[in-house]
C-alpha cells in the first residue's frame, strides 16, 4: 500500500514540474522581443498578345587596303546591315501589381516570404485558389525597424468563364510577435511563419494589349584614327531603328604628317543597343593603310618643292618637317634666306646660284644629299648645301 501511494506522488509531481516547465517556457517566449507586419497590395489583370525581337548586325569597309602618301587622302566606303528577327510570339493573361510591406517594430525582420495566390468564384460563395506562386524578395530579404519596400509580382494563369477574381498576398516572417517559438501561439521549437494577407479585386480586359519586346533598336559607330591622320565621317550617326535596315556612310583619311613608309589599321566599330533589353551587338570593320614607300633618289624638282609649302599654292608636303621645327622656313645656312625663299630666288645675276653643270641624283647617291634635280640650272655649290631629305613619292 505505501509502495503505490510513493507512485503516485512521484507521478503527481511529475505532472506539476511539466507543467510548469511548459508555463515557464511560454512565458520566455511571449517575453522575447519579435516585430510586427502591415502590408498593401494592387492587382491589375492583363490579357496581352507579345511579340519578340532580335537583332543582328555586320559591318564591312571597301577597299580592305589603300595607300594614303604624305599630303594625301582617301575614302574608305562603310556598309552597316543591321537585321531584326522575330524570335517569338504569344498570349498571355495574368495579373500584375506590387506588394508593399511595412516594418512596424523594432526589430529587422526574420525569414521574410511572400505568396502570392491568384483566386476565383463563378457564383455565389467563397473564393477558391486558383494559382500560387512564390514573389521574389531577393531583391530586399530584410527590412529594418520603420522601414517599408513594395516587391512586384506577376502572375499567369488561363481565364475561367465566367469568374470574378481576387488576388491575396500571404505576408510572412519568422520572428513575428506572439509567434515565436515556445510560445502560445508557437508552441514548438519550430519557427512559425505569421503575418498579414492582405487581397484586392481585379478583372481581365475584354481586348488584348499588342506588346512588342525590343522592336527598336539604337546604332553608334566608332572610328579609331591612326597618328598622322585626320578621319572626317559624312554621317557619323547615332541612328534610331524601327525595323531591319543597311546604312552607308564614307570616311575620308588625310595624310598630314604621318612619314613614308608606314603601315598602319584603321578600325571602325559599331555598336547596336536593343531598346527594352539592353542586349548589345558589336560589329568592326579593319581597313589596312599604307603612307607608299620612299623614295630611294630624287624624284621632285625644285618647281614641286617651291610651291608644296604652307605658303602654296599646292597642298603643303610634311617632308619639309625633316628639315626642323620650322620646316620650309628653316635658316639655309648662310646665306641669310629660308629654304623657301632659296628655291624662290632667281639665279641670275647671284654667284651662289648660278647655273653650273647639270647635278643629277641617282639611286645610289645617299639619301639626305639628293635634293633637289638641279639639272635645271642650279650650281654644285647651291646642291652641295642643300641637304633637304628625299621627299616621299
Amino acid at each position: 500500500m505505501g509502495r503505490r501511494r510513493n507512485l503516485f506522488i512521484a507521478a503527481v509531481i511529475l505532472i506539476i514540474i511539466a507543467r510548469l516547465t511548459q508555463w515557464l517556457g511560454s512565458a520566455q517566449a511571449d517575453s522575447q522581443a519579435g516585430t510586427t507586419l502591415s502590408a498593401t497590395k494592387t492587382a491589375t489583370g492583363f490579357w496581352e498578345y507579345v511579340r519578340e525581337y532580335d537583332w543582328s548586325l555586320t559591318k564591312a569597309v571597301s577597299p580592305a587596303e589603300v595607300e594614303v602618301r604624305p599630303g594625301a587622302s582617301a575614302s574608305l566606303e562603310y556598309t552597316l546591315t543591321a537585321t531584326r528577327t522575330l524570335v517569338a510570339e504569344r498570349e498571355q493573361v495574368g495579373v500584375r501589381g506590387e506588394i508593399c510591406v511595412t516594418n512596424g517594430g523594432d526589430r529587422a525582420t526574420e525569414g521574410l516570404a511572400i505568396v502570392d495566390v491568384v483566386q476565383y468564384k463563378t457564383g455565389s460563395g467563397p473564393f477558391t485558389d486558383y494559382v500560387t506562386t512564390t514573389v521574389d524578395v531577393s531583391i530586399h530579404p530584410v527590412l529594418a525597424p520603420g522601414e517599408s519596400f513594395c516587391y512586384p509580382y506577376q502572375v499567369l494563369f488561363q481565364p475561367v468563364a465566367g469568374a470574378i477574381y481576387r488576388n491575396e498576398a500571404r505576408v510572412t516572417i519568422t520572428n513575428h510577435s506572439g509567434w515565436l517559438p515556445g510560445g502560445q501561439n508557437c508552441p514548438g521549437p519550430d519557427p512559425c511563419p505569421f503575418g498579414p494577407s492582405p487581397r484586392a479585386d481585379f478583372s481581365l480586359p475584354e481586348e488584348f494589349t499588342l506588346v512588342e519586346v525590343d522592336p527598336q533598336a539604337t546604332l553608334t559607330d566608332a572610328i579609331s584614327c591612326p597618328d598622322g591622320f585626320t578621319c572626317t565621317v559624312s554621317d557619323p550617326g547615332p541612328w534610331t531603328l524601327n525595323d531591319s535596315a543597311t546604312l552607308s556612310f564614307t570616311a575620308t583619311l588625310s595624310n598630314t604628317s604621318a612619314l613614308c613608309g608606314i603601315g598602319e589599321q584603321i578600325t571602325n566599330t559599331a555598336r547596336l543597343t536593343e531598346a527594352d533589353s539592353g542586349t548589345e551587338r558589336l560589329a568592326s570593320a579593319v581597313a589596312e593603310i599604307s603612307t607608299g614607300p620612299c623614295a630611294t633618289g630624287c624624284t621632285r624638282t625644285y618647281g614641286y618643292w617651291k610651291t608644296h609649302t604652307r605658303y602654296g599654292p599646292a597642298p603643303r608636303d610634311p617632308t619639309w618637317d625633316q628639315i626642323g621645327e620650322n620646316g620650309e622656313d628653316t635658316p639655309f645656312y648662310q646665306s641669310g634666306q629660308t629654304y623657301y625663299q632659296v628655291l624662290w630666288t632667281p639665279a641670275r645675276g647671284n654667284a651662289y646660284y648660278n647655273p653650273g653643270l647639270p647635278v643629277h641624283c641617282g639611286s645610289a647617291e645617299p639619301a639626305e644629299r639628293c635634293v633637289l634635280h638641279a639639272g635645271g640650272g642650279r650650281s654644285p655649290r647651291l646642291v652641295r648645301d642643300l641637304l633637304l631629305p628625299v621627299p616621299s613619292g
